[in-house]
């Protein structure tokens, strides 16, 4: 025969661990959730940083393009001294009056 005492005890005992596997449960569920959350975050971290590789990959590629552009715009345009080199030019009457020439 069990005591009333010994049940009551037994019987809290049960309650107390039944709430303690309950609360357990929850927040094992709301570290599923944060974990997934996480999952998601460094997805999207993992996403925009390979967006920002691919833009710096085009800003790397258009500058080598302009240096190239400006490169040849330098070699086919002639220089100041080559471009007056061996022959002298008239310039009376371009200047306004009264300015040197």
């Amino acid at each position: 025969m069990i005591s009333p005492g010994l049940r009551q005890g037994v019987a809290g005992t049960l309650a107390e661990a039944s709430q303690a596997a309950a609360q357990i449960c929850g927040v094992g569920g709301q570290q599923a959730t944060g974990m997934a959350q996480i999952h998601q975050a460094m997805k999207n971290i993992d996403q925009v940083a390979r967006q920002n590789l691919a833009a710096m990959r085009q800003a790397e590629q258009a500058a080598q393009n302009l240096n190239a552009l400006g490169t040849e715009l330098s070699d086919s345009t002639p220089s100041e001294e080559s471009n007056h080199v061996g022959r002298q030019e008239d310039h009376r009457g371009l200047c306004p009056d009264g300015w040197a020439s």
